[in-house]
């Protein structure tokens, strides 16, 4: 009996390959017709019907080792950007950067426009990519610098290359593999980096048939985020692990402002309202975009006992939590997380966003950034940096 290899189901998405023009596809898949051509699927003379569709998809979803690595990954990223968010974001950098996509040829599809970046403006197409990962991003730990000046240089070839040879060697030394990617997009308003790098080594039982098993070994890629703030200097990093939070904002401070201390653990954030006054911390008085807040989770800790913790979570907690303050005050107490429910004046669905003081901040930026920061702001939880803190703090 033939064995079957098993299926990267998520690899790439059929409707993807459906939808794109076949003329794209094939000049996006010419690199790689030796390989395709060794799983029987052809790029010339072939009729790009759903059946050859499907053999193609079926080829580039098989666990296979010897697949080139850079065809996986031109893939993830042509299908980051062929959505409606990606496709805006397209739109809105070329038109800073003067460029017609379209020409004469009239409406081009999400799809077709994220391929045809790939294959003709590999520049726009790296930093839309960078933009919309770091919309997507939700957890972000904050650095803040003692004296705010620009970041100068992001987009130049010599300051990327000084900031990948760091990357490179750091993540070399802790097992990750030396392979490092950076992209780079500047806007009005911010920088973003997307750091595309290599997890730790892992190897996989698969089964390859009814009757057996094999071994696969493959080094998993992972993105992470570094946005800097042009109006305040703020340095804000969504990565896994807090030694890379403390990696990154030292390269950045290096490559782009000649010292790893420029940016440090301030802290920015604090819950204490809701234990002041808890009624005023929720209320949406004077803010016009908020038509209310609820509070979906408090965690409180004791200040001489950090074991001594308790925790409140509901869909909104009212007036359970605002009755039992008095008398979890007996105890000095702080808090350590809450999680507010933001609703938009003219949105259905709230906005969820969690606060961790001293520094971490999470929430979806893509929609009512501006409003959710302005309601922190007033309300006290959001504060510009006044005292530094521990990195154990800070990090932890």
């Amino acid at each position: 009996m033939q064995s079957s290899a098993p299926l990267i189901k998520n690899l790439v998405r059929l409707s993807l390959l459906e939808r794109v023009s076949p003329e794209l596809l094939v000049r996006f898949l010419r690199p790689y017709e030796g390989y395709l051509a060794g799983r029987g699927v052809s790029l010339d003379g072939v009729e790009l019907d759903h059946a050859w569709v499907g053999e193609l998809h079926r080829v580039l979803c098989v666990v296979d080792p010897t697949m080139p690595g850079a065809l996986q990954q031109a893939f993830l990223d042509v299908a980051d950007l062929a959505s409606e968010q990606g496709h805006e974001a397209a739109l809105n950098l070329a038109g800073e950067r003067q460029l017609n996509l379209f020409g004469e040829s009239g409406d081009v599809s999400p799809e077709d426009l994220a391929f045809r970046l790939y294959l003709e403006h590999a520049d726009v197409f790296m930093a839309t990519h960078a933009r919309v990962q770091s919309q997507e991003a939700r957890r972000f730990v904050d650095f803040h610098p003692d004296a705010h000046r620009p970041l100068e240089g992001a987009e130049t070839q010599a300051k990327r290359v000084l900031l990948m040879e760091q990357l490179r060697r750091w993540f070399a030394s802790r097992n990750r593999s030396d392979y490092v990617d950076v992209r780079v997009s500047e806007s009005s308003d911010e920088v973003s980096f997307v750091i595309i790098h290599g997890q730790p080594p892992r190897n996989l039982s698969v089964i390859t048939s009814a009757s057996s098993r094999d071994r696969l070994s493959l080094v998993p890629d992972k993105q992470d985020t570094v946005v800097f703030d042009k109006a305040t200097g703020r340095l804000s990093i969504n990565a896994q692990y807090a030694a890379e939070h403390d990696f990154y904002r030292a390269a950045i401070g290096k490559v782009f402002f000649g010292r790893d201390d420029h940016f440090e653990p301030h802290a920015v954030l604090d819950c204490g309202v809701l234990l002041d006054d808890p009624r005023a911390a929720l209320s949406v008085e004077g803010l016009p975009a908020l038509r209310a807040v609820a509070l979906r989770e408090v965690v409180l800790e004791a200040i001489d006992s950090p074991r001594d913790r308790l925790t409140w979570s509901a869909n909104d907690l009212g007036d359970v939590y605002l009755e039992d303050v008095p008398d979890l005050l007996k105890r000095d107490r702080t808090v350590r997380k809450a999680k507010l429910a933001l609703f938009p004046i003219h949105e259905g669905r709230p906005k969820v966003v969690e606060i961790a003081p001293p520094n971490k901040l999470t929430y979806d930026r893509r929609t009512y950034d501006a409003v959710v920061r302005e309601f922190l702001f007033a309300r006290g939880f959001l504060r510009h940096p006044q005292t530094r803190v521990t990195y154990q703090r800070a990090l932890g």
